[in-house]
């Protein structure tokens, strides 16, 4: 990303506190009290992206059967392409940064979720694809009911709302870089299942790092 410059860390200098101007001439009170107050800010954000935050996804899991049926999909898919492994899932949210003595506080916000959103339905049918790792491959998730589960959703974790999950839900079944081609392929050796079913747990998930290092640290059944 363009705010990273190969993992060094790019020092701000602060501002002068004074009042003065690189010039010694004298600045306006407010010009100095605006400076004060950005770099208070872009301290503040250097120091919270410095500390041990742990990134967490919030994950809708699909009852059994079905996801035996999709990971069965997932893990052929993956061998054929040598791409990484994972759980089927529906992410509701994939950016939240916490440190460690806040954990217990994420996972209350979690088991008030589940109690708000209850039980809803999902349909498999259909496969789409983009030119994304993540959103390479995917089964889009269909019922009437997903709009409701993603704003009580965004109510408690505002992150929904920068980002993409609530525009086009979808249970991935492929990460990678492939060409279009190859994903027609896919396709047309793996017929789209048909799947109704009820959701049966909202995971949370550690998922900082690769795909196949991610893992689930609390799991509230629907």
């Amino acid at each position: 990303m363009a705010c990273k410059r190969s993992g060094v860390r790019v020092p701000v200098s602060p501002p002068n506190l004074l009042g003065f101007t690189n010039d010694g001439s004298h600045a306006s009170t407010e010009n100095a009290r605006r400076g004060i107050s950005a770099y208070i800010s872009t301290r503040s954000f250097i120091d919270f992206m410095s500390a041990e935050n742990t990134r967490y996804s919030l994950w809708v899991r699909p009852p059994a059967e079905v996801a035996d049926r999709l990971q069965a999909l997932i893990s052929q898919l993956a061998d054929t392409y040598n791409a990484p492994h994972f759980s089927p899932h529906m992410t509701l949210v994939a950016n939240v940064l916490t440190d460690q003595a806040n954990t217990a506080a994420l996972q209350a916000r979690v088991q008030a979720l589940s109690q708000k959103l209850g039980t809803f339905s999902i349909t498999l049918k259909q496969f789409g694809y983009l030119e994304e790792e993540h959103r390479c491959l995917f089964l889009l998730a269909e019922s009437p009911e997903l709009t409701r589960v993603y704003e009580q959703t965004a109510v408690l974790f505002p992150e929904v709302a920068a980002e993409h999950f609530a525009a086009m839900p979808h249970f991935s079944m492929l990460y990678g870089h492939y060409d279009q081609a190859a994903k027609e392929n896919m396709i047309a050796d793996n017929p789209a299942p048909e799947l109704t079913f009820e959701a049966a747990a909202i995971d949370l998930v550690a998922s900082g790092g690769p795909a196949e290092t991610w893992k689930t640290v609390f799991s509230v059944e629907l």
